[in-house]
């Protein structure tokens, strides 16, 4: 059994661009807080806690010299791992490793 998926993807951006989608890409990966109501069948409130959001995957990016970002990510699900690939290569990037497409061959 894996601890860890990983996924290497190089994509390039538009000229000026690197800076800002390394930010969004890394903001996207972030956990982050939300309110989170539930309420009863009588619409009334129950609970009005906070809780962690997160995409379940850890990135690392880095930004190349010819306005490209390699994109290293892991993730300890799978599926989590293969929709954030799956994202990027809509984007026109490429995968250009991971450790679970060749095990599933």
């Amino acid at each position: 059994m894996k601890v860890f998926y990983e996924a290497k993807v190089e994509i390039v951006v538009a000229d000026g661009f690197v800076d800002v989608y390394k930010k969004a890409i890394e903001l996207e990966n972030e956990r982050y807080f939300i309110n989170n109501p539930i309420f009863n069948s009588d619409n009334q409130l129950v609970s009005d806690s906070v809780k962690s959001v997160w995409s379940g995957n850890t990135v690392s990016i880095i930004k190349n010299i010819d306005d490209s970002l390699t994109i290293f990510i892991i993730s300890r699900t799978l599926q989590n791992l293969e929709v954030a690939v799956k994202s990027f290569e809509s984007m026109g990037g490429t995968a250009v490793y991971t450790n679970y497409r060749e095990d599933r061959q």
